[in-house]
């Protein structure tokens, strides 16, 4: 991780992907989303591992639909 590159709270990582603090706390909760535990209550989430998990679900609509179509 860059040292330049600070962690990012709930609700900061709710903002980016659109979701309330809420959601990508229940999201932690079921380990979708790594967290670092700085405390019981302070938890935050290292960019590289947002970025990753944005990665990971990101889909190429051009590629579903070739797969459609190949059948």
């Amino acid at each position: 991780m860059p040292d330049n590159e600070p962690l990012l709270t709930y609700a900061q990582v709710g903002e980016i992907i659109g979701f309330s603090a809420g959601v990508v706390a229940g999201m932690m909760r079921r380990g979708e989303l790594a967290r670092v535990v700085l405390s019981p209550r302070k938890h935050r989430i290292i960019p590289a591992d947002l970025r990753a998990f944005i990665a990971a679900r990101r889909q190429n609509s051009n590629l579903a639909w070739a797969a459609v179509v190949s059948r």
